[in-house]
């Protein structure tokens, strides 16, 4: 993660455990909010949108605005946070789910691009949007995934 984040400092002492939380949910973050951009500027570009299509690219920006504002959110008193000691199984589960939870982050901003540059009115339009609704099933997925095991660790 601290390839990614230079001041991430890992979940290893306890003082560094909210401020890396933060220093992750701010990169994931960060791509989404690009991603969210690019398909607001397409949408608001793009007169000739139909409105069935309208309401799914509003659909997946609103899907992206929510893990956006849960991202955003401080995690509360989790067990993660008044654990003492973690053992390196619990501290190498968080940081896998952390970058696998950045790539896939990245992954969303990439096909957003992509997606924001195809013909609205094409097939492959369709295509791009249901391969990045997708993706964002699968990092919400994660996310959650993330939050039962942050919950639990150190109990």
């Amino acid at each position: 993660m601290a390839e990614h984040v230079p001041e991430f400092k890992g979940y290893g002492k306890s003082e560094n455990r909210r401020a890396s939380d933060k220093m992750a949910r701010e990169a994931w973050g960060k791509e989404l909010r690009f991603g969210i951009e690019v398909l607001n500027k397409q949408l608001n570009a793009n007169s000739k949108l139909g409105d069935s299509k309208k309401q799914v690219a509003q659909t997946v920006i609103g899907k992206l605005n929510l893990l956006v504002e849960d991202f955003d959110q401080l995690a509360g008193d989790i067990s993660l946070f008044r654990a003492k000691d973690l053992n390196e199984d619990d501290i190498e589960a968080i940081v896998t789910l952390d970058l696998n939870l950045l790539t896939r982050s990245t992954a969303i901003k990439e096909k957003a691009i992509r997606t924001s540059r195809e013909i609205a009115s094409s097939p492959s339009w369709d295509r791009e949007v249901d391969e990045l609704y997708n993706k964002i099933k699968d990092l919400d997925e994660t996310w959650k995934r993330r939050g039962r095991l942050m919950s639990t660790i150190g109990t």
